[in-house]
């Protein structure tokens, strides 16, 4: 049970240790940074729980557990899609002319290090945002190798992060 209480803890903790990890990939002289497995194992967790249910469901029918199941299908499913969507598609790559962002939906933006206007960065927020004159960016800080982007943001734009 306190392992239950701690674990919330205990996966931020590891996904602030993955962040200053310094082993990315390097696809033609850009490195590029996803995110933790941990995403994709809590998302299939998400989505396989309301199974569970759904078997004691086939046990033993009762309408007010029906109803049960289906938010839990609901809620659970909504978010364990939404993690494994941020997974697969969330990415950071940059080389030393610019830096491409791709979304948990999957559109892309390629954004200059000359173009950065500003960059606000909550310690209580789990995400980095950058701003330009027409677009927003935000950035995950679970990123693995998120301390490889922020060294090269702030050579290139003269601006001191953490």
């Amino acid at each position: 049970m306190a392992l239950l209480a701690l674990s919330p803890f205990l996966i931020r903790f590891y996904l602030k240790r993955q962040s200053y990890r310094t082993d990315s990939k390097i696809f033609n002289d850009k490195r590029e940074l996803r995110l933790p497995r941990l995403h994709l194992i809590l998302g299939i967790i998400l989505l396989l729980l309301p199974i569970i249910f759904l078997i004691g469901y086939y046990i033993d029918p009762q309408m007010k557990f029906a109803i049960f199941i289906i938010l839990l299908f609901f809620t659970f499913g909504i978010f364990g899609g939404l993690l494994i969507s941020i997974y697969l598609n969330h990415k950071l790559s940059f080389d030393d002319d610019a830096f491409t962002i791709t979304d948990w939906k999957g559109s892309l933006e390629r954004i200059h290090w000359k173009e950065i206007e500003s960059i606000k960065n909550k310690s209580h927020s789990d995400n980095i945002q950058i701003y330009t004159t027409n677009k927003q960016v935000k950035i995950s800080k679970h990123i693995i190798g998120l301390q490889l982007f922020i060294n090269k943001l702030e050579e290139k734009c003269e601006i001191f992060l953490y």
